[in-house]
């Protein structure tokens, strides 16, 4: 095919505004582009496909923190000061749909402002709806990053007990010891979820015969170093909410190794 005296070369899988389009509209070769670039976020009401980008990005989360992979992964966001990707997905559409919303020449106005058809799937998320709701539910005057961040916590308070809970309390509130080399930052995390190399996880996992600790305790968990173990026991359970002095300088003299 010519254009002019221009001959267009032809591609199998042509990219149209950086998505990759096959003969099929399976976007599958896009959706691998996307997953083999983990910090990239996928774009928003992207469906059911994001499951893959979600999986690299929980194993990136995983190495940065140094988290076990039984680790929740709604833990590893938290521990790495990052928001969880649906929230970010969504941030980023209030930002578009409140654009769209005030400028008549923006390509998405009329599909801000227009409701949506009634949908023949019920998988199917128009965007119409979607933003709709949004902007009916969300004040003008609260901004993106304030939504998302009082968002989050909300979510986490939410999301019911656990154990990393008990010691942080907020989210989005700053990530605790990042300034600490990795091995400690390691030890700090799997204390705070409870998820570790501990003796009695590998008991369950086949990878040891005994559950006891050395102190004597028949089962060695994170929650008996933290609160009751003679050896390990750091300063004071409430020393890790802050990481006072006290317990960074237990933290960088302590033998445990998980």
């Amino acid at each position: 095919m010519y254009v002019g005296k221009n001959c267009l070369e032809f591609q199998q899988v042509p990219s149209c505004l950086g998505v990759r389009l096959d003969r099929t509209l399976s976007y599958k070769q896009h959706i691998n582009e996307v997953k083999a670039k983990p910090n990239t976020v996928p774009l928003p009401g992207a469906g059911p496909h994001v499951t893959k980008v979600d999986t690299a990005i929980n194993s990136v989360l995983q190495i940065v923190t140094g988290c076990l992979k039984p680790t929740p992964a709604s833990y590893l966001p938290v521990l790495a000061g990052i928001a969880p990707a649906n929230l970010r997905w969504d941030a980023a559409t209030l930002t578009l749909a409140r654009k769209a919303q005030k400028y008549y020449w923006h390509i998405l106005h009329k599909a801000t402002i227009t409701s949506a058809p009634p949908g023949r799937l019920k998988s199917h998320h128009p965007y119409n709806k979607a933003v709709q709701e949004m902007l009916q539910s969300i004040p003008v005057d609260l901004f993106r990053d304030a939504w998302l961040a009082a968002t989050w916590k909300q979510t986490w308070e939410t999301a019911g007990p656990s154990h990393i809970q008990q010691y942080i309390r907020d989210p989005g509130g700053g990530v605790k010891g990042e300034e600490f080399p990795p091995y400690l930052w390691t030890l700090l995390n799997c204390l705070c979820t409870g998820i570790g190399s501990f003796k009695s996880s590998l008991k369950k996992w086949g990878l040891s015969d005994s559950a006891a600790c050395k102190c004597g305790e028949p089962e060695q968990t994170a929650e008996h170093i933290i609160t009751s173990c003679p050896l390990y026991s750091p300063p004071s359970e409430a020393g890790f909410f802050d990481l006072g002095p006290e317990t960074r300088a237990w933290l960088h003299g302590t033998e445990l190794a998980i």
